[in-house]
């Protein structure tokens, strides 16, 4: 079932949608459907942020608190 969550997310998130941005790069960082990747989680949050998306600026700056490189 997490997968199946997972490969939706990613197939809107492909697309551009912001917030499906967002919640893909909570999964790569949670490894919740998928293995844990926090530089894919990075990815995601940072296309969200171009977009203006404020929840992705927030998970950004938790994951550059915690030591992961851009």
């Amino acid at each position: 079932m997490r997968e199946l969550k997972f490969r939706e997310t990613k197939l809107v998130a492909e697309q551009g949608y912001a917030n499906a941005q967002t919640n893909l790069g909570i999964m790569y960082a949670r490894g919740d459907g998928v293995p844990e990747n926090k530089a894919e989680a990075v990815r995601w949050f940072q296309l969200a942020v171009e977009q203006g998306h404020g929840r992705a600026q927030y998970f950004l700056s938790l994951m550059n608190e915690g030591g992961t490189e851009r």
